[in-house]
């Protein structure tokens, strides 16, 4: 009796090193979506009036999904029920979608009647701490000092 040896692409480095590859740069690409607006968060200040409160609720979400409303759990369950492969394509989608989502709230942000890019009033001529003309500002606090 003859038996047939069976490939798998477990059996094949090449095909291992591949997923690590794949894996590697999916974790990437999921980093980029929930920190890439950090770096660059002076310069959204000045061209699109982002404040801090906007920053914050940005980078709060993520966090406030996974800790508070038990995302990651559900996650888990997701993968123990439906599978790697499943999981897999799932997160990917979601990570899309939401890529897509920010891409189109900055996009629909900078594209506001009387954001910096549709204003009259150049960036470079007035104060990045609060722009009249661009944004409503809030009141001053009575605890901070005045500004001069």
């Amino acid at each position: 009796m003859t038996k047939t040896a069976i490939t798998t692409l477990r059996d094949s480095a090449a095909m291992r090193w591949i997923a690590l590859l794949l894996l590697a740069f999916a974790m990437f690409c999921s980093y980029i979506f929930m920190d890439i607006l950090s770096p660059i968060k002076d310069l959204m200040q000045e061209t699109r009036a982002w404040d801090s409160l906007a920053f914050g609720t940005m980078q709060g979400a993520e966090t406030f999904l996974n800790v508070f409303v038990f995302f990651l759990i559900f996650a888990g369950i997701i993968l123990d029920k439906m599978g790697v492969r499943f999981t897999a394509v799932l997160s990917g989608a979601v990570m899309l979608a939401g890529g897509l989502i920010k891409w189109y709230a900055v996009r629909a942000a900078a594209l506001r009647p009387g954001s910096p890019t549709t204003s009259t009033t150049s960036p470079a001529s007035t104060s990045s701490a609060c722009r009249p003309s661009t944004v409503a500002c809030p009141p001053r606090p009575s605890w901070l000092p005045s500004a001069s």
